[in-house]
């Protein structure tokens, strides 16, 4: 019988469960990840790991688990593999944040040392899953959390946009467990990780990261069940042996069968609505083009506009301080370049003398290119009652655009809104 908790959803990656409310193996598609609250990776069972059938992307999986992270109350659980002979590179494609491993000599466990702000659940559950893990044969040196900076540094081509995107400035990590051997050396850990800003100012936590050794005197799958057990209140059960899976009961395969068809069909119907809500979510941020400031926000919304209309080629080429973009044009070997900029109430023929400059650059460059200022002007106004206060420029300001080859473009045109 699988039993299904009502507090939370429990999925388990990379192997089957018993009592998880859904298990998925490397050789499906990957679901979206984010709908469960605690989502438990059997990263030991990569070792067995059948590439020629496997079809899971672990980019994706890395995805969805750095989006896991970053809804700031999921839980993720990795299962450390018993050796890294062959799949280390696996797990960089997996985790958001990298174990860096040391191998010594086989060291006996000790203990686990806890933070007083960790879950009681949480804290049974790993305290009797340890007690599966005799010894283990490296410890964690480090963590490598470039790419998870990468996703949220605002800077990075490969930012992830929050709410908060343009204040952060560092981030901490902070242990609420860990995992000693011996040696007084972390074979596993739990932590959570704070985002500040310039003053330490804590912006944003994640959700909580366990990393944990592998079990010695169980396999991975029964340590799991150990974990999930806690968590939904269940006692644990013996394990079935192994070869009663290969008893063969009547109808059991037509009812698999079924089952697997409609998981297919569940998959294909989840993954149409996850391509509607993303455009949904990129046509809504259309919005932004009406109230939000030049930079960060303003200038990603700008892009995302551009692309949507078709110029796909559409880039920084140069430092933070000089224009905000560079396109192509797909009829002429031209450049376009973009100056966004956001206003209370006007923008200034000093605006247009920046976007003025850049287009200068280019040219002693010998790059032929038209200048496009983007003004969202009177942007805390309502709209559209605004409409024509924002469309309104300077005589001074227009013919300094004309003598300088500028278009000027107010934001809410790039977003068709009428």
């Amino acid at each position: 019988m699988t039993y299904q908790s009502t507090e939370q959803l429990i999925w388990v990656l990379g192997s089957k469960s018993v009592n998880a409310d859904r298990s998925i193996d490397w050789y499906e598609e990957c679901p979206n990840l984010t709908n469960c609250d605690t989502l438990i990776v059997n990263l030991d069972s990569l070792l067995r790991l059948d590439t020629q059938r496997a079809i899971m992307s672990f980019y994706e999986v890395r995805k969805y688990i750095f989006h896991l992270m970053m809804t700031g109350k999921k839980t993720v659980i990795f299962i450390l593999p018993t050796s890294f002979e062959g799949i280390l590179s696996y797990l960089h494609d997996i985790m958001p944040i990298v174990p860096i491993f040391k191998a010594v000599a086989r060291c006996e466990f000790d203990k686990i040392d806890y933070s007083k702000d960790l879950d009681k659940g949480m804290t049974e559950a790993l305290t009797d899953y340890l007690k599966t893990v005799r010894d283990c044969n490296y410890y964690i040196s480090s963590l490598d959390t470039r790419l998870f900076w990468e996703k949220i540094d605002p800077d990075s081509s490969l930012r992830e946009i929050y709410y908060y995107t343009p204040e952060i400035n560092n981030f901490v990590i902070q242990k609420f467990s860990a995992v000693l051997n011996k040696a007084a050396q972390n074979i596993g850990e739990s932590f959570r990780i704070y985002i500040h800003d310039e003053q330490y100012t804590n912006l944003f936590a994640t959700g909580f990261i366990h990393i944990l050794p592998p079990p010695t005197e169980i396999s991975a799958e029964e340590g799991i069940e150990v974990i999930i057990n806690h968590l939904i209140g269940l006692e644990l059960k013996e394990p079935s042996p192994k070869w009663v899976q290969e008893i063969k009961v009547p109808g059991l395969d037509e009812v698999m069968s079924k089952i697997n068809q409609l998981n297919i069909e569940v998959e294909e119907i989840t993954k149409q609505r996850e391509d509607f809500e993303k455009k949904r979510d990129r046509l809504e941020k259309f919005r932004r083009l009406l109230w939000t400031k030049g930079e960060e926000i303003l200038q990603e919304a700008v892009k995302n506009a551009f692309v949507e209309l078709g110029f796909t080629e559409i880039r920084q080429e140069r430092a933070k301080n000089k224009e905000d973009w560079i396109l192509d044009f797909k009829s002429k070997p031209l450049i376009g370049v973009l100056e966004v900029t956001g206003a209370d109430k006007r923008t200034s023929l000093k605006d247009l003398r920046k976007c003025a400059d850049w287009v200068t650059d280019y040219d002693e460059k010998g790059r032929e290119c038209k200048g496009i200022f983007i003004p969202n002007q009177y942007r805390r106004e309502e709209y559209p009652k605004s409409k024509k206060k924002r469309e309104h420029f300077e005589r001074n300001e227009i013919q300094f655009a004309k003598k300088h080859n500028i278009c000027i473009l107010p934001s809410h045109m790039r977003a068709r809104i009428p």
